[in-house]
């Protein structure tokens, strides 16, 4: 799973005044949906889900419903406790199941659509694989913000989220 940027990414416009959001309205998932929104709209974005097969996965409704579930997904990872990654968008539709097993990770998919069967029962990978993986769809997203609408990059419920995943950059100190 990966977010790709397009090269020569520069600042975008229709980026949402980070001063619009209402703490009784919205929360992170309302920056999530704008900023794909806006990364959809200025193309070039592609969010590519792999594994059991290759997804047809957007950056406008898929990475955002991914983002939002990271934190909790990577702390189920390092208490090595079950997890699930929801694909519940329309399209996809599809969860992803994670259990750990010492040292890796056990993925398996079950689809809700009954036009489509994930090709194989399991993948086996390192668990740190993983939480890399997932590391680096948020440092790539986070990285993209601040170039594209560096305004929202830089608000308080986003680097809430980047400080729970403990994102290079954004909480995280480097070695």
């Amino acid at each position: 799973m990966r977010l790709d940027v397009p090269a020569g990414l520069a600042g975008c416009s229709g980026c949402p005044d980070p001063l619009a959001y209402s703490s009784a309205l919205d929360d992170v998932r309302s920056i999530f949906s704008d900023l794909c929104g806006v990364f959809a709209d200025q193309g070039g974005f592609n969010f590519v889900v792999a594994g059991f097969g290759e997804w047809r996965a957007t950056v406008r409704t898929d990475l955002m419903v991914v983002l939002e579930q990271l934190p909790a997904i990577l702390a189920a990872l390092r208490t090595e406790q079950p997890a699930e990654l929801d694909f519940f968008e329309q399209g996809l539709q599809r969860s992803v199941w994670i259990r750990t097993a010492g040292g890796e990770v056990v993925l398996s998919c079950t689809s809700r659509l009954p036009s489509w069967t994930p090709p194989g029962d399991e993948i086996r990978m390192p668990r740190a694989e993983l939480e890399n993986m997932l590391k680096d769809l948020a440092q790539a997203f986070l990285d993209a913000a601040n170039v594209a609408c560096p305004g929202m990059a830089s608000h308080p419920w986003l680097l809430a989220w980047a400080n729970e995943l403990t994102v290079r950059g954004h909480g995280e100190q480097e070695p």
